[in-house]
């Protein structure tokens, strides 16, 4: 029997602490025994912020991975990856942009002083959750509007073109989720895995090349679903 998906994407920021995400990620390794748990970096989320710095970013996408991995994050039951480095993600996002009214996506803001990535910035994480089919989507309550969107999307892709979206169930995480692994075995596994040189690099590396495939998988799918696949024309 096919293990069904579990998906979070986790936002990194200069300053950022484990606890600050630490209870999205716990309740996603807390799925590892019944799921494929994909973890997606955001890093291309950190320019909606304004006070993006380079090495800030990069230390923080460092500091994320070694958290997960010591809170307990298993690369045999799921990947770890970066949303830059997996271009299908924006290529997906592009395709459901056709399907949503900027109303739907502009809630309280101003189009005066909004940029198009944070107009946009539901519609791609719409995009990244239905990319990857996943069954639960871990997720704090003031985030079920993400989960409502994606599931609307699924359901208005699947009406006009075919069944290709699985519509995602979102999980909440609670303020205790993670209480009980923070602590000295925590910070003991930390260290410990800090000594393993080139560690990140791997994980990503290996994490990116999966979820790329997968992209790719479901692109193939969706151009086909509506008509752009011109296997025959490109033959």
């Amino acid at each position: 029997m096919k293990r069904q998906i579990a998906h979070t994407g986790l936002k990194p920021a200069a300053g950022s602490f484990i606890q600050d995400y630490a209870n999205p990620l716990g309740r996603l390794i807390s799925l590892q025994n019944d799921h494929t748990c994909l973890l997606m970096i955001a890093d291309y989320h950190t320019l909606k912020s304004g006070s993006y710095v380079r090495r800030n970013i990069e230390d923080s996408v460092t500091e994320m991975v070694l958290d997960a991995l010591a809170l307990g994050f298993n690369l045999e039951r799921g990947i770890c990856f970066l949303q830059s480095q997996v271009p299908q993600l924006a290529e997906l996002a592009s395709i459901l942009s056709n399907l949503v009214q900027v109303k739907r996506l502009l809630g309280k803001d101003s189009l005066d002083d909004t940029t198009y990535g944070h107009l946009g910035y539901s519609l791609f994480q719409a995009a990244y959750i239905l990319m990857f089919g996943p069954t639960l989507v871990p997720v704090g309550v003031d985030q079920e509007d993400r989960i409502l969107l994606a599931q609307g999307l699924a359901g208005q892709f699947n009406e006009r073109f075919g069944d290709v979206f699985h519509k995602p169930t979102s999980i909440y995480t609670g303020i205790g989720d993670c209480n009980c692994v923070l602590g000295e075995e925590f910070e003991s596994r930390r260290q410990q895995l800090e000594k393993v040189p080139g560690l990140v690099g791997d994980v990503l590396n290996l994490g990116c090349s999966e979820a790329r495939v997968q992209g790719q998988h479901t692109l193939e799918r969706v151009k086909k679903a509506i008509g752009f696949g011109y296997t025959e024309l490109l033959a």
